[in-house]
């Protein structure tokens, strides 16, 4: 499981095409998640349980510990054992497939193991803890709305349920921050973040403060035949699963 604290857009914006915008409220909702997965590879939930207030706390406090300096210093630095720690733009991971660093800075957390900046508060530590029981919840909504063929195929590598495979100690969170895009100091098609597909079990993308991120609907473009179109993405929460065919950029 992934979760990730982005800096992009709170607005709400309404997705087109197979993408659902789904209610957690709503009796339907179990249904209607695990739908748009099949359909699409993504799903958009508002009014679920985590308090967008707590979200802002999180992105306010750990801008000021991104763009302050506090975070390069010697005991935060990423490392390659472990994967946790601060990625400053230099260390910025690459898309697969392209050459060039993504504009992105960020902090990867893992509880209870890790390091946890003593500069911050512990609202990412609750916000994480949070956001694993939602996760938890929505592998639960799609492990009780899945096909049979690929209940059968989990079974053969030993998985009765998926939410039986959730891993607290190995689940990241990542909180990122893209800076100002600068085409004066940036690299010839460098861009925040590059069209790229998910590795993980499912990912959780709280939405941010400025805009950027959008999604491509590569299932449903294979299925009828027609190119695959990018979507913007505002909504007060993201969630997409692993899968090739799920894309996102920013």
């Amino acid at each position: 499981l992934l979760l990730g604290a982005l800096v992009l857009s709170e607005t709400p914006l309404r997705l087109g095409g197979d993408v659902s915008v789904v209610d957690y409220t709503s009796g339907g909702a179990p249904g209607d998640f695990a739908q748009s997965l099949k359909a699409t590879g993504f799903a958009v939930l508002t009014n679920h349980p985590i308090k967008y207030s707590l979200i802002e706390q999180v992105y306010d406090e750990w801008r000021e510990f991104l763009t302050s300096g506090l975070a390069d210093q010697a005991k935060y630095e990423r490392s390659m054992e472990t994967q946790d720690g601060y990625f400053s733009m230099a260390r910025a991971e690459s898309a697969k497939g392209q050459t060039l660093q993504d504009l992105k800075q960020y902090y990867q957390l893992y509880f209870p193991r890790g390091r946890y900046p003593e500069e911050v508060s512990d609202r990412a530590r609750v916000l994480f803890h949070q956001m694993l029981e939602l996760g938890r919840e929505l592998l639960q909504w799609i492990d009780e709305h899945m096909d049979a063929a690929t209940r059968e195929q989990l079974r053969t590598n030993n998985v009765t349920r998926l939410a039986e495979t959730l891993d607290p100690t190995n689940t990241m969170m990542r909180i990122l921050r893209y800076p100002p895009y600068d085409p004066e100091l940036a690299a010839p098609g460098a861009t925040r973040a590059s069209a790229h597909e998910d590795i993980n079990l499912i990912t959780l993308l709280p939405s941010g403060s400025a805009r950027g991120l959008e999604l491509r609907d590569h299932r449903r473009a294979r299925a009828s035949s027609r190119p695959s179109s990018w979507r913007p993405v505002q909504e007060k929460l993201f969630a997409c699963p692993v899968g090739r065919a799920s894309g996102a950029r920013c």
